[in-house]
C-alpha cells in the first residue's frame, strides 16, 4: 500500500510541475505573444502523459484503498485538464498569428499517424523520416513529434518514455522491433495478398484488386522478397475473373509477374473506357442485306424494342424499310462506303470518332475489339469503308461495287 501511495505522490508532483509550466507559457504568450510552436508541442504532450500515468496510478490506489481522501489530487488533475484544452486552442492561435511569418521546423502538411498495422508501417516510417528524422532538430523534439503521431497500440508500445534526447532512439528501435521486422512485413504482405477477394466482371472490383496488388508486391520488392516465383504468378492470376484472364493469354500477356502486370492494366484500361461509353449498341441483321451492311449498321435501341414478332405463315409482307443514311455525311442515296464528301480513312475515321474502328460498336475501343473483320477489297483487317485501295470505278464514273 505504501508503495502504491508513492507511486501517486510521485505522479502527482510530475502533473504539478508540467501544469505550472504550461500556465506559465500560456501566461508568457498574453504578455508578448510570442512562443514558438515546438514550445507549444513538447508542453502539450507532456501534460497529456502526465494526466494519462496520474489517471493510471489513482485508479489503481482507489481499488486498494477505496476510502482514501484524494480532494487535493482531484483538483489539480481538473486544473491540469483546464490547461491542456487552454494550450489547444492558445496553439490554434498562435498558429494562425504566425503564418505569415512561419518559421516552424516542419512543413504546413500534417504528419503521418500510426495505430499498429503492419501493412501501413513502411509508408508511415518513410513519411516521418522525410518530414521530421532528418531534419535539424532535437532528438528530444523528434520523440515528441513521433508520441503525437502514435495511437493504440503502438503509442502503448513505447509509452512511458520521457521526452530526452536519448529515449528517442530507444523508441525508434522498439517500433522497428515490433513493426518493421523484415520477416514479420514480408509474411504480413503475404498474407494480404492470400486473403484479397477475387474481383468480379466489372472494371471498377479489377481496378480495385491490381491497386492492392501493385501497393503490396511494391514493397515485397522494396524489402528484398524476390517475386519471380511460379506461386505468386499463380496467385496475381486468380484474384481476377476468366475473362480477363483469357484477354491475358488472347493478346500474349507473358508469363513472368511483370508482364502479367502490365497485361492486366492494359486490359483494365480497355474494361474502364468501355465503362464509361455512353449508350449500347447491338448489330442488326436486317434479311437481304451483305455482310458489309451488317458490319456497318448499328443502332441505340432500348432493351424492350430489340425483340419484335414478325408475323407466322400468314402471307404478311414485312413492312419497308426507310433508306439508310451515310454513315459519315448522314446524307441518302448512296451508300458509306461510296461518300463521296468524305473520302480519306482518317476523315471517315474523324466522322466515327466514339465508335470502334474495328465492327462500329460503341461500348469498346478497337484495341480490345474481338470480332475478326476481312475487308471484301483488299482482305485487310479492317472494314471496306476504311479501306485506302482506291474502288474500282465502272463506265460511268462511279464507284463499282464490290462481289459478294
Amino acid at each position: 500500500m505504501a508503495s502504491l501511495y508513492s507511486r501517486v505522490k510521485l505522479r502527482h508532483e510530475r502533473l504539478t510541475k508540467v501544469t505550472a509550466d504550461s500556465e506559465a507559457l500560456l501566461q508568457q504568450l498574453q504578455a508578448n505573444g510570442a512562443v514558438s510552436e515546438d514550445q507549444f508541442t513538447g508542453l502539450h504532450i507532456k501534460l497529456r502523459q502526465c494526466l494519462d500515468s496520474f489517471e493510471r496510478e489513482i485508479f489503481q490506489y482507489l481499488r486498494v484503498v477505496p476510502e482514501a481522501d484524494i480532494v487535493g489530487m482531484t483538483e489539480d488533475q481538473l486544473k491540469a485538464e483546464d490547461i491542456l484544452t487552454d494550450l489547444e486552442t492558445a496553439c490554434q492561435l498562435n498558429k494562425r498569428r504566425n503564418e505569415s511569418v512561419n518559421k516552424s521546423k516542419l512543413p504546413e502538411l500534417s504528419l503521418p499517424s500510426f495505430s499498429g498495422d503492419h501493412l501501413k508501417w513502411c509508408e508511415f516510417w518513410d513519411r516521418f523520416v522525410a518530414n521530421v528524422d532528418q531534419r535539424n532538430l532535437q532528438e528530444s523534439e523528434k520523440l515528441m513529434y513521433l508520441l503525437s503521431c502514435l495511437k493504440d497500440s503502438a503509442l502503448e508500445t513505447v509509452s512511458g518514455l520521457a521526452a530526452t534526447n536519448a529515449n528517442y532512439s530507444v523508441a525508434v528501435e522498439t517500433l522497428k522491433k515490433r513493426y518493421g521486422s523484415t520477416h514479420t512485413l514480408i509474411d504480413a504482405h503475404y498474407s494480404a495478398l492470400n486473403s484479397l477477394r477475387k474481383a468480379d466482371s466489372t472494371s471498377a472490383s479489377c481496378r480495385s484488386v491490381l491497386d492492392n496488388i501493385e501497393h503490396n508486391i511494391r514493397v515485397l520488392e522494396k524489402l528484398g522478397e524476390p517475386i519471380g516465383g511460379n506461386h505468386l504468378r499463380s496467385l496475381v492470376l486468380s484474384k481476377f475473373p476468366e475473362k480477363v484472364i483469357h484477354e491475358h493469354h488472347l493478346i500474349g500477356g507473358g508469363t513472368d509477374l511483370s508482364a502479367i502486370r502490365s497485361s492486366l492494366d492494359r486490359i483494365i484500361t480497355a474494361m474502364e473506357k468501355s465503362a464509361s461509353s455512353v449508350g449500347d449498341t447491338e448489330f442488326i441483321a436486317v434479311p437481304g442485306t451483305t455482310t458489309e451492311a451488317l458490319q456497318v449498321r448499328t443502332e441505340v435501341r432500348p432493351s424492350s424494342s430489340r425483340k419484335r414478332k414478325h408475323p407466322g405463315n400468314t402471307g404478311a409482307q414485312p413492312p419497308k424499310k426507310a433508306l439508310r443514311s451515310c454513315l459519315f455525311c448522314q446524307g441518302k442515296g448512296h451508300a458509306s462506303r461510296d461518300c463521296r464528301k468524305y473520302t480519306t480513312v482518317e476523315a471517315r475515321q474523324k466522322q466515327v470518332k466514339g465508335r470502334c474502328l474495328h465492327c462500329l460498336r460503341r461500348n469498346h475501343a478497337a484495341s480490345s475489339c474481338k470480332r475478326k473483320i476481312a475487308c471484301f477489297r483488299c482482305k485487310g483487317d479492317h472494314l471496306i469503308l476504311f479501306c485506302p485501295n482506291p474502288a474500282p470505278v465502272d463506265r460511268s464514273g462511279n464507284p463499282s461495287k464490290p462481289a459478294n
